[in-house]
């Protein structure tokens, strides 16, 4: 069974970094992965992550409306992931963490979500940072 993570941490403690690591790690392995990012966070530009050192990837942006669910399915149609990484997770709503865990269930891909517990744009704890421990309690 897959898991569900949720890394969180203050800011500048290289939650980004680590999330671009293991997308290289995946990749250089010859595995698939996809990346999601808030739309709010457009520091890099919309739908980037990119980490203080420099590294950078392009990511599919969402926003409150977005189905993360139909996303990863409609990638899925495609050819297989491996896995699914989340920046920005402190935006993600109470139905994206369910998207994620409902994800995790049926399928041996690994989802990972750094998030930082405040910025300068979200409250400094998230509601849905509970939301979405709770949601990997739950796949663990």
């Amino acid at each position: 069974m897959a898991k569900l993570y949720f890394y969180y941490a203050s800011m500048n403690a290289g939650k980004s970094t680590t999330l671009l690591q293991a997308d290289f790690n995946y990749r250089e392995r010859g595995m698939r992965t996809l990346l999601f990012t808030a739309v709010v966070d457009d520091r890099a530009g919309v739908g980037v992550i990119a980490s203080r050192i420099g590294l950078a990837a392009d990511a599919v942006a969402f926003d409150a409306a977005t189905d993360l669910r139909a996303c990863i399915e409609k990638e899925l149609a495609n050819a297989p992931l491996h896995c699914i990484l989340v920046d920005e997770a402190q935006f993600l709503s109470e139905a994206q963490v369910d998207q994620l865990a409902a994800v995790c269930a049926p399928t041996s891909r690994a989802i990972c979500s750094p998030a930082r517990r405040g910025c300068s744009r979200s409250p400094i704890r998230s509601p849905n940072s509970n939301r979405c421990a709770c949601a990997g309690a739950r796949r663990q």
